[in-house]
């Protein structure tokens, strides 16, 4: 029998909404929350917990900020301290017992010939900030303005620090050649590929036709972290330092990300031996408070008071975290065991690489890892690298979420999975992530995400965030319940059913849609010719649902005639299963055609309900704008809805093992 009532639909978890309204309020820049949509509300150690419930075994670490791992006792404990003592939480740059303890403790760490000769400067509050003050300073000292600095490199996104990182355009930084083993620019690698590269280095230095003037200083990554975790050869780096010596080019050396003890060795300079000019220090440093400093040789110190400043730069907070965070890590030898577990971990990978063959790389230094994904199918080129496979990253990485495990992608397409597990991790937990990962790399084989056809080359997201053209993990609109467009049983097309905000996902997993039936699917561009991002289209009476997501046309493309449309839920059947219609819209617009009307699409269960005609959608009216040009007239708000707020958890508390040097939380899985 037709059905001619739906069925009430239970209110979406709080959760949700927390995720709609940070899609909403929040600025289309915002990165991990795309690729992570979950809301976390307690975490130790290695585990977050979800405000589903869910727990998660995070190997992000906040970009490598944790070096203890989430809420160490020992971090809350000298956060704590400085609370209850009343002393002031900021003081701009004056003097305190707090941060002279920090600096007492950082120079304990530091390389001697820096430490003994050294000063320290207090940035902004990120390791951007502290990137533009080195530049500032060796500028000021060297009295020259041009930076060196080296390709797939990663320093930050203020304007100084993009411009001396890798794809930048800026005309005054000279970009040279960073060894990279895998894909060499020499058709070389190994030891052979760095030398050539330093060679180049030298000549492109010393070459008066080379149209490159003596920089006022040069910037490297001991291990490029963004760029695809890319560890330079340590010979590499002592070249470096000759050849910028022997032309009075001050040195910088980024470790914001490699430093605590990531890569073995308290500062990834160590393993060479080389000590730098400028040393360029944050994430770890402040205990997962934010705090930067520079540390360089006073020769280099010619600035006038007040040449370099900052409202942030005496967080009595972050310093008391960060003194607690640096002994932490210097007296529990923290270091060494990064670099052991490291080894391990990086043995087992490379058996995990013999057995799938689109594991193109393994590298690394200490826990500080990565694991280049690429089409095995494909034939590699004469150095032996094949293409790239980012829409089978983006896939592994959407598995490893779905089994708990939090990890990061990077590299310059996109198609390295990283790993930044705090130093606190144990064996126990190092086996547990990488059993989660071997299953995440198996299922998204199996799922075809490396084979993607011509024209769907997309990593799923809500208007194309990364792809290029086309929707879907398997490059086949509607082909499957994991395929973008119209998939089967209301399951694809951006209708997910966990409603999860970050675009279409395989299993109708992804998001953008909300709860099936509350909520549009994503409005999907047929042809973009740029990344574009989302925006959400007005409120469909028709349906009672939304017109959901539609990608926002990059680079002035448009699309082709008849090949947008957007995918509307109708309302939940007694299966569960959102029945849905396609509305045909304007091509250009993406606005339904006044005599557009709404068609019912079966399910695979049962009969979707009629939809009523949708009620036309007019455009504004057009008024004068303030620079001679048109804009649609505002139209009074609609009264806001509200949203259910999340409430507290009811979960059982989390018990800490403070006796342990590397604290876990109970109950998470081995």
């Amino acid at each position: 029998m037709a059905l001619t009532q739906p069925l009430p639909m239970a209110p979406p978890p709080a959760h949700e909404g927390i995720l709609r309204r940070q899609s909403l309020r929040e600025s289309a820049a915002r990165t991990y929350a795309r690729s992570l949509p979950i809301v976390p509300v307690r975490a130790r150690g290695l585990t977050i917990e979800g405000a589903d419930g869910r727990r998660y075994l995070d190997c992000l670490s906040g970009a490598g900020t944790l070096a203890l791992g989430h809420n160490h006792p020992v971090v809350l404990e000298a956060i704590r301290s400085v609370l209850d003592s009343g002393a002031p939480l900021h003081v701009l740059d004056l003097a305190t017992p707090v941060k002279d303890a920090f600096v007492t403790e950082l120079f304990a760490t530091l390389p001697p010939e820096l430490a003994d000769h050294g000063r320290i400067q207090f940035c902004g509050p990120a390791g951007t900030d502290a990137v533009e003050a080195a530049f500032k300073l060796v500028r000021t000292a060297t009295g020259r303005d041009g930076l060196a600095a080296f390709t797939g490199a990663y320093h930050g996104m203020t304007a100084g620090a993009l411009a001396a990182s890798g794809g930048a355009q800026d005309t005054s930084v000279t970009r040279l050649p960073y060894p990279y083993a895998y894909r060499c620019p020499f058709g070389t690698g190994g030891e052979q590929g760095a030398e050539l590269a330093a060679r180049w280095t030298a000549n492109v230095l010393d070459d008066d036709k080379s149209g490159v003037a003596r920089p006022a200083g040069m910037i490297l990554e001991p291990v490029q972290g963004e760029g695809g975790v890319i560890p330079a050869p340590d010979s590499w780096l002592r070249r470096m330092r000759e050849i910028t010596a022997a032309r009075g080019i001050p040195l910088i050396v980024d470790e914001v990300q490699t430093g605590v003890g990531r890569t073995g060795a308290f500062w990834a300079v160590g393993h060479s031996g080389m000590v730098p000019d400028v040393l360029v220090l944050s994430k770890a440093i402040g205990g997962s408070l934010p705090l930067a400093v520079i540390v360089y040789r006073e020769e280099l110190d010619a600035w006038r008071p007040g040449a370099h400043a900052g409202t942030f730069r005496g967080n009595q907070l972050a310093m008391a975290a960060g003194a607690a965070t640096l002994a932490y890590v210097r007296e529990n030898d923290l270091a060494r065991r990064a670099g052991e577990l490291g080894a391990r971990m990086t043995s087992r990978l490379d058996a995990l690489a013999a057995e799938h063959g689109c594991i193109g790389d393994v590298r690394g230094r200490g826990l500080m890892l990565g694991l280049e994904l690429v089409d095995p199918d494909t034939a590699p080129d004469p150095s032996g690298a094949r293409p790239a496979a980012p829409a089978l990253a983006a896939a592994v990485q959407r598995e490893c979420l779905d089994r708990g495990l939090i990890v990061e992608l990077g590299g310059r397409h996109g198609s390295v999975v990283r790993l930044l597990p705090p130093l606190t991790i144990t064996d126990e937990q190092a086996d547990a992530v990488l059993d989660r990962l071997a299953d995440a790399l198996a299922a998204g084989a199996r799922s075809g995400a490396g084979g993607v056809a011509a024209g769907a080359c997309v990593v799923a997201g809500v208007g194309g965030v990364s792809g290029m053209s086309g929707v879907g993990v398997s490059g086949s609109a509607g082909a499957s319940s994991s395929a973008g467009g119209a998939g089967a049983s209301g399951s694809a097309g951006g209708v997910g059913a966990s409603g999860s905000a970050g675009g279409v996902g395989a299993s109708g997993s992804a998001g953008g849609a909300g709860v099936p039936g509350s909520a549009g699917g994503a409005g999907v561009p047929g042809t973009v010719k740029a990344p574009g991002d989302a925006r959400i289209g007005r409120n469909c009476r028709g349906c009672r649902g939304q017109r959901g997501r539609r990608g926002r046309r990059g680079g002035g493309g448009r699309p082709q005639a008849g090949e947008e449309r957007g995918v509307r839920t109708g309302r939940e059947g007694p299966c569960g299963t959102a029945a849905g219609g396609v509305l045909r819209g304007d091509p250009v617009s993406g606005r339904p055609h006044r005599s557009g009307r709404t068609r019912a699409r079966r399910s695979a269960h049962h009969r979707a309900p009629e939809l009523r005609p949708v009620r036309r959608h007019r455009a504004p009216p057009l008024r004068d704008g303030p620079y001679g040009h048109t804009v649609p007239q505002r139209r009074p708000a609609a009264p806001r809805r509200t949203l259910a707020t999340c409430p507290p958890p009811s979960h059982r508390p989390l018990t800490v093992q403070t006796a342990s040097t590397a604290p876990t939380l109970r109950g998470t899985p081995r």
